[in-house]
């Protein structure tokens, strides 16, 4: 398995892994370094190989203001030109020419490099790449070793969070549209995706293999968000459970805490350093930053258990690029399996969960006076919207991890020796 980054909290990779592991499969996963991580390590029969230099990320833990000359890129800011000079002659004579290049093809080169190299060298019998960004590396490892080549879709590459211009969106579909068409399977995340992917590159519709927790991940971590915050039963406590970055919704909670005054609300998760930042900010400029919290992240296999003590899960992803049209996040099925039902943006997945199960509203999600109206009313009574036993069987029968599973290991299965 390739994946862009360290690994460690990534849940959709290291279930797979770990299922594959589990069906006897030995696994290595080739993922970047950064400082505090180890180069190996193996857990849960999975082997984590650690390989490249590490980049300027703009994910950190600690919120940190940073000094008035320094600059930091954004989740959703177009990433970086790069500069290329060379001579070539014009009207007679050798000049310097001067282009200006997106860097997305340098970014999408870079894994390549660093995972090519010893990915060939394990000798796999597959090849499994997560996201558009180790496509190459991994056609280029099944290539060499004459081994089946897997794409795994974590999101809609060609319609992501990200201000790309036009040279750059282009680029990227005939990229993935080139690299699609050597693949033995497709994976993705929902069955929107799928139904978009096969009908833009005319391929077979993919495996759709859901961000699903298992179903025995609902025990308790030994903490939760309350105690944590050391808020009473009878607080209002609404939770986000992801990365805190750009169009995420997070900013509209913020400011919807102004419109519900005994309400807090945690945020789970890495987060975008600069995001974390303006958000603390905002909270402060409003008056509500005593009752706006930043979390460090759990373990994959502990946010169901901590997060049980929420009285509503926020989940207001916004409408601003097709891949958030269509997503099914983690979050989800983590919320409802805790027990925890949710507050949902107008997206088609959501709005197709919320339906099926009546665990929760659905509100206009770039309305924060909505979203504090919607929170307080699920929260006010929580019995009516929080998932029942049924509820949660169904959800565990159709949703959880361990279906999933059997959807993943069959297409392994029918890739054949």
């Amino acid at each position: 398995m390739l994946v862009s980054n360290p690994c460690t909290h990534d849940a959709r990779v290291i279930r797979e892994a770990e299922a594959l592991a589990g069906a006897g499969h030995m696994v290595r996963v080739l993922a970047k370094w950064v400082p505090g991580t180890q180069r190996e390590e193996t857990r849960n029969g999975v082997t984590y190989h650690r390989h490249g230099t590490p980049r300027v990320s703009n994910v950190a833990a600690p919120v940190a203001v940073r000094p008035a000359h320094t600059r930091a890129v954004t989740a959703n800011e177009p990433e970086p030109s790069a500069i290329l000079q060379f001579k070539r002659k014009l009207g007679g004579a050798y000049r310097t020419v001067v282009l200006r290049v997106p860097r997305t093809g340098p970014m999408l080169l870079s894994h390549s490099r660093d995972f090519t190299r010893p990915g060939v060298a394990y000798r796999p019998d597959v090849v499994h790449a997560h996201d558009l960004v180790t496509m190459l590396a991994g056609y280029r490892i099944a290539k060499r070793s004459k081994a089946k080549f897997i794409y795994d879709s974590h999101e809609l590459e060609t319609g992501r969070n990200a201000k790309y211009t036009n040279l750059e969106k282009g680029l990227r579909e005939r990229y993935e549209k080139f690299l699609i068409t050597k693949t033995d399977a497709v994976i993705t995340v929902s069955d929107s995706i799928a139904d978009y992917l096969a009908a833009l590159y005319k391929i077979k519709r993919p495996a759709v293999v859901l961000n699903a927790p298992s179903m025995t991940a609902t025990a308790a971590s030994g903490d939760d968000v309350r105690r944590r915050l050391g808020l009473s039963e009878a607080t209002p406590l609404a939770v986000y459970v992801g990365s805190v970055t750009t169009n995420r919704g997070i900013e509209n909670c913020v400011r919807a805490l102004p419109h519900a005054p005994a309400l807090h609300i945690a945020a789970v998760g890495p987060r975008a350093a600069p995001v974390a930042l303006s958000l603390m900010q905002e909270a402060k400029a409003l008056g509500v930053l005593d009752r706006f919290h930043l979390i460090d992240p759990v373990p994959h296999e502990e946010v169901t258990g901590f997060i049980s003590t929420a009285d509503v899960s926020l989940i207001l992803i916004q409408d601003t690029c097709l891949s958030y049209r269509f997503c099914f996040p983690n979050k989800l099925l983590e919320s409802l399996l805790a027990g925890v039902p949710v507050l949902a943006a107008k997206l088609v997945e959501l709005e197709r969960i919320v339906a099926k199960t009546s665990a929760g509203l659905v509100v206009d999600q770039t309305d924060p006076a909505a979203i504090a109206a919607g929170a307080l009313k699920i929260a006010q009574d929580r019995g009516q919207y929080a998932p029942g036993a049924d509820t949660i069987d169904f959800i565990r029968r159709t949703y959880a991890w361990e279906q999933q599973r059997k959807v993943l290991l069959g297409l392994y299965d029918a890739l054949g020796p």
